[in-house]
Parts: structure tokens; C-alpha cells; sequence
């Protein structure tokens, strides 16, 4: 026990003589009631701490789900805009429904690299409404080749189109994955560059 403690509990009654004066736990109680109506009276809002981060990584995922949604419903569009020729009726000789086996394989092969390769941003977004844009064309080339092909199954110019279209979507597809390949490659440069300053 230290001298302090010592003193006080040698002179406890010394410090439990005096008393309050009258009326005051009555006062006090009268206190602490109204206290506790006007608490009760007034509607109180418990505001919970909301941990910001967690907000900032649940709006960035709606974001990405969002961008992923648009994308993979233009893909499916387009894909179902570029059905192959059995799907729409069309009986293709063996040697163009090769050609259009190996074409779309590639095809896909190509936009999930594409798809890869974007980055999740609003610059993302525009990379693939770009990608979009360029294969609309092509796409509405192809439905109208189907049908002079369904016409003129035997003319081998319409052959050489929807070849020459597929093509062209594949080179397409090439041109812009080296793009992107070249915006990574740039950006990783100068994330290097700012490290090595630092």
C-alpha cells in the first residue's frame, strides 16, 4: 500500500463524516430522470461507422460486374450476329464450313485475349466498344453474304467474300492486340521508369 492509501484508510472516519446535503439524492434522482425521458422522448439515430474502403472496393466491383455484363453481352451479340451457317439454315459446302470452323475458333481464341489484355477502366470500356464498332460492319457483311451464298451456293466469288471477310476480321483482331500489347508494354515502361527514380 502506498502512504496515501495508508492515510485515508487510517483516517476513514475523519473522511465518511461529512454527509450531502439534504436532498440531494432526491435532486440527483429528479435529474437523472428527466434525463432519461427527454433521451427517450427525442427519436435517437444510431449512425453506423461505415468503413469506407470496403465501400470503395463493393462500388468498384459493381463497376467491373457492370463493364463485364455490357462486354460479354456485346461478344454474345455479336457472336449470335455472326451464327454460324447451320444455325441460320444455310448448308455450307465441307470445304467453307472448314473455313468457318477454323475462322471462328480463331475468332474466339483472339477476343478472350482481347479480353485479357484490356484493362478493367473506363478506358476498357471504350477499348471494347472500339472492338465492337469494328466487327459491326463486318458482322452485317456476313449475314447478307449468307444470303447470296443460300441463292448462289455454287458462285465462288460469294466464297471468296465470306473467306476475305474472315480474314479481315482476324487481322482485325491482330491490329488491335498488338495495340494493346504495345499500350502494356508502355505502361509498364513507365511504371519502371518511376521506380527507378524514385
Amino acid at each position: 500500500m502506498s502512504d496515501l492509501e495508508k492515510i485515508i484508510s487510517n483516517n476513514r472516519d475523519v473522511f465518511d463524516s461529512d454527509e450531502p446535503a439534504d436532498g440531494h439524492f432526491e435532486r440527483f434522482n429528479k435529474k437523472l430522470s428527466n434525463l432519461h425521458k427527454e433521451h427517450e422522448s427525442k427519436e435517437t439515430k444510431v449512425i453506423p461507422m461505415i468503413n469506407w474502403h470496403w465501400l470503395k472496393v463493393a462500388a468498384a466491383v459493381v463497376i467491373l460486374i457492370g463493364f463485364g455484363f455490357v462486354f460479354f453481352n456485346n461478344v454474345f451479340e455479336k457472336n449470335a450476329n455472326m451464327a454460324s451457317a447451320q444455325e441460320t439454315g444455310i448448308i455450307l459446302s465441307p470445304e467453307l464450313t472448314e473455313v468457318e470452323i477454323y475462322y471462328t475458333s480463331l475468332s474466339d481464341k483472339r477476343f478472350d485475349l482481347i479480353d485479357k489484355l484490356v484493362p478493367d477502366s473506363m478506358e476498357g470500356a471504350k477499348i471494347k466498344e472500339m472492338v465492337d464498332m469494328e466487327l459491326s460492319e463486318l458482322n452485317e457483311n456476313y449475314g447478307e453474304l449468307l444470303e447470296e451464298y443460300k441463292n448462289n451456293p455454287d458462285d465462288d466469288r460469294i466464297i471468296d467474300a465470306i473467306i476475305n471477310n474472315y480474314r479481315i476480321q482476324a487481322e482485325i483482331l491482330d491490329n488491335i492486340i498488338i495495340k494493346l500489347n504495345e499500350l502494356k508494354n508502355q505502361k509498364n515502361d513507365t511504371k519502371e521508369i518511376k521506380s527507378i527514380n524514385l
